[in-house]
C-alpha cells in the first residue's frame, strides 16, 4: 500500500469521528476557559473536572488510534491515551478514598500527568503534521500547537510544586489551545 493510500484511509477513519471530535473539542475548550477565568472558584472541583476531561481525552486518543489503518497508526497517540486512562482511573480511585481529594501527593501526580500529556500530545502533533497537511489541514498550526504543548509540558515539569492554582491556570490555557486546535482539525475534515 502506498503512502498516499494510507493517508487516504487515515483521513477516512478520522472523518468517521468528526462529530465526536467536534463535541469533545468544544467541551475541552469550555473547560479551559472556566479553569483560566475562574481559577480560585474552580480549584475545589478542578481535580474532578481535570480527571474526567483527561479520561475523555485518553479514550478519544485510543479510539482514534484503533480507527487508523495499520500503516498510519501513531504510537504516541496510543501511549498517551493508555497513560491518561490508567492514571485517571488511579486518581479517581485514590480521590474517592479521601474526604478531600486535594493533597500534595495528588497535586504533584496531576502536575506530572499534565506535563507528560502535553509532551506526548506535542510530539504526536509534530509527527502527524504531514498527515494533517495531506488531509487539507494546516501543517503549520499542527506544528505550532505541538511546540506549545511541549513548552507547556516542560514548564510544568520544571515547577510542579508551585501550587494547584498555577497548574489550574496553565491547564486552562492548555485545554483552551487543545480544544481550538482539535476543533479546527475536525471542522477541516
Amino acid at each position: 500500500m502506498t503512502n498516499n493510500g494510507i493517508q487516504e484511509k487515515a483521513y477516512a477513519a478520522l472523518k468517521k469521528t468528526k462529530g465526536l471530535g467536534i463535541a469533545i473539542s468544544i467541551i475541552i475548550a469550555i473547560l479551559g476557559i472556566l479553569l483560566f477565568v475562574k481559577p480560585i472558584a474552580t480549584t475545589s472541583v478542578f481535580i474532578w473536572i481535570m480527571v474526567i476531561g483527561l479520561l475523555i481525552m485518553g479514550i478519544q486518543k485510543i479510539v482514534d488510534y484503533c480507527r487508523m489503518p495499520k500503516g498510519a497508526r501513531d504510537g504516541f497517540l496510543l501511549a498517551g491515551g493508555i497513560l491518561l486512562v490508567i492514571i485517571t482511573l488511579i486518581l479517581i480511585g485514590r480521590g474517592l478514598n479521601y474526604e478531600y481529594a486535594v493533597t500534595a501527593g495528588i497535586e504533584v501526580c496531576i502536575a506530572f500527568m499534565i506535563a507528560f500529556t502535553c509532551i506526548f500530545t506535542g510530539i504526536g502533533r509534530i509527527c502527524g503534521s504531514g498527515m494533517v497537511k495531506a488531509s487539507g489541514g494546516s501543517q503549520g498550526l499542527s506544528i505550532f500547537s505541538g511546540i506549545l504543548d511541549i513548552i507547556c509540558g516542560i514548564i510544568i515539569l520544571g515547577a510542579p510544586l508551585l501550587g494547584l492554582l498555577t497548574i489550574t491556570v496553565i491547564f486552562g490555557i492548555y485545554l483552551l489551545i487543545t480544544g481550538i486546535a482539535l476543533l479546527i482539525r475536525f471542522i477541516s475534515l
